[in-house]
């Protein structure tokens, strides 16, 4: 069954923002008194009835707890720089949400290609893939943030983001750990992923002496969107 997403609950009251009442309304062409399926995007599906068909803000009532999730534990943190083609980062988003990628951090690297984005049509997509893979945990998509101050921002300030579970992955040192062995499964964990040119020297240097573990994902080079689903992956995989 089709599943949307409520922006806004009430009690038993339930209301779609407009594109959701469009696509239920006009494209899936429900009627009042349909039922359908809903989750607010925090762990809950319900079933819910249609009480309205205003299709600027279509109003349901809900009727059955369909299921209630606990967050995914442990939460994982992506902070990955934005590619050049944004169709390349819609992908990585979609990916990681079907994943279930807890949250995801635009990273302004010294190398970033693209700088400037538009959140509202990348949330867009997140909420799309929830919808699509069933998920009822809507990932967060912070605001863009420059490298340093991210680092600086998940410093010694936070004792759950130890080494092991403060992570950069990077290329050009075959001696580094695979991140497999570096992550310690059933903590919550940031990873960076850096741009197609990679973290400067210099990023890296400043990451590791504010507490960051260095890490590869593998031998080969990867594409960013590949390397975050990868990493996002790889986590689920560790704790599954």
């Amino acid at each position: 069954m089709e599943l949307y997403w409520a922006h806004k609950l009430d009690g038993e009251q339930v209301f779609l923002d407009a594109e959701e009442s469009h696509h239920c309304l006009k494209v899936m062409r429900h009627k009042r008194g349909d039922q359908v399926e809903v989750t607010d995007g925090n762990g809950n599906k319900y079933v819910a009835v249609i009480r309205n068909e205003d299709r600027n803000g279509c109003e349901l009532q809900t009727i059955e707890l369909l299921k209630s999730e606990s967050p995914r534990s442990p939460l994982c943190h992506l902070a990955i720089a934005p590619t050049k083609s944004i169709d390349r980062f819609e992908w990585f988003l979609e990916k990681a949400t079907e994943i279930g990628i807890a949250e995801v951090t635009p990273l302004i690297c010294r190398r970033s290609e693209r700088t400037q984005l538009k959140l509202e049509r990348l949330r867009k997509q997140v909420i799309a893939a929830m919808k699509q893979s069933q998920r009822c945990w809507l990932p967060k998509l912070h605001e863009s943030q420059k490298f340093v101050d991210f680092i600086l921002a998940t410093g010694s300030g936070k004792p759950d983001l130890q080494p092991g579970n403060k992570i950069i992955c990077y290329c050009g040192q075959e001696t580094l750990p695979m991140l497999k062995n570096v992550y310690r499964p059933q903590t919550r964990v940031v990873i960076l992923i850096g741009p197609e040119g990679d973290f400067s020297p210099e990023e890296v240097e400043f990451a590791l002496t504010n507490g960051f573990s260095g890490a590869m994902l593998g031998p080969a080079r990867l594409r960013t969107e590949t390397a975050g689903v990868v990493a996002a992956h790889t986590v689920q995989m560790l704790n599954d």
